[in-house]
């Protein structure tokens, strides 16, 4: 990537996870193992080369699978809780709470009731003005983060000074308080030359707009008003998936759940990259909880419903029209769309 103004090259750092370093490591060993053995078998006498080399194959084999299990590629489901994107970020243990008027985060512990100014706790330590938290997610022990931040910076002469947008996603293990920067791109420069101010963006200029985000073992996943950019963490390639963001966004760890163009509730799988729509789930609004979706029922004067995360087994929860139903952790809420009353539900 080049600059372009002046034409100088662009130097960006990605960080590589742990279990890809194993992985290379891994793969470098069993590269080592098989150059050995053809060494040995070069080398053997040719009637005892049989035998050795069956065992030679099983011992790689075993090792490989050994190699494969340390570094994560295993097919085990991920362990993400439950998000809601009209929801505040929730957790058995902690909350997240946002506060419009202020415009400040909040850490909220459930079991002690405490709660934390997360821009005055060792969460996010003290923000510059040009700093500012975009959106939160959830995975317990985890805390993850953006932050957006902006940089001015000087050339040495002064002919021209630039400013800089980076958007980081910080990790918080909410055990041990220590942080870990898990990605990390700088989305446009505004540049000033001889009076004349302009902006140079790039691939990763959609960050700006992003209002939540999400993640799973091999991707992120950021929503802005014109979709979600999906965004692998190996090879950090980007796809827009075909989801609408009019509405709520939830996800479990695997599948995004979403109201498409035709208001039928729609499961999408990240890992086969295929949508489902429920047929019988016409909704108006919805939210995801770990006893399934509850969605208002437009076949049935927007009453609230209850089915399964399969789609299956929808169960009347409530006679009385509603106009919204969420989710903030511990209990399901509903305005209902005759006198605008809070009905709260126990899941």
């Amino acid at each position: 990537m080049e600059d372009s103004l002046t034409g100088e090259p662009i130097v960006t750092f990605s960080e590589r996870s742990p279990q890809e370093l194993l992985a290379l490591l891994g793969l470098s060993a069993v590269c080592c193992a098989l150059m050995v053995g053809w060494v040995l078998r070069q080398n053997t006498n040719c009637w005892q080369s049989g035998k050795k080399l069956v065992r030679r194959c099983g011992a790689t084999v075993l090792g490989l699978l050994i190699l494969l299990s340390l570094s994560g590629c295993s097919a085990a489901e991920s362990a993400n809780g439950i998000f809601n994107s009209s929801s505040q970020s929730v957790s058995e243990t902690y909350s997240v709470i946002y506060d419009d008027q202020t415009r400040r985060y909040a850490l909220e512990n459930r079991a002690a009731g405490a709660l934390t100014d997360l821009p005055l706790s060792p969460l996010f330590g003290a923000f510059s003005d040009g700093e500012s938290v975009k959106a939160v997610y959830m995975d317990v022990p985890y805390i993850y983060y953006m932050a957006s931040r902006t940089e001015q910076y000087v050339d040495r002469v002064g002919s021209y000074n630039s400013t800089a947008t980076q958007v980081s996603i910080v990790r918080l293990d909410t055990e041990t308080f220590e942080e870990q920067v898990i990605f990390e791109k700088i989305t446009d420069s505004g540049r000033s030359l001889l009076g004349i101010d302009y902006t140079v963006g790039d691939t990763w200029m959609f960050l700006q707009y992003c209002y939540g985000f999400f993640l799973n073992s091999d991707s992120l996943f950021f929503i802005t008003n014109d979709g979600i950019t999906e965004v692998s963490k190996t090879i950090q390639r980007t796809r827009v998936l075909d989801i609408p963001t009019r509405g709520n966004i939830a996800f479990d760890g695997r599948t995004i759940y979403f109201i498409n163009e035709n208001s039928l509730l729609t499961a999408y799988d990240t890992k086969t990259h295929k949508a489902r729509p429920f047929r019988n789930a016409v909704a108006y609004d919805f939210c995801l909880t770990d006893q399934g979706l509850y969605f208002i029922n437009r076949m049935d004067s927007e009453c609230v419903y209850l089915c399964g995360k399969d789609g299956v087994g929808s169960l009347k929860i409530s006679n009385d029209p509603a106009l919204s139903v969420g989710y903030d952790g511990e209990k399901v809420t509903v305005i209902l769309k005759s006198d605008g009353k809070e009905v709260v539900f126990e899941p």
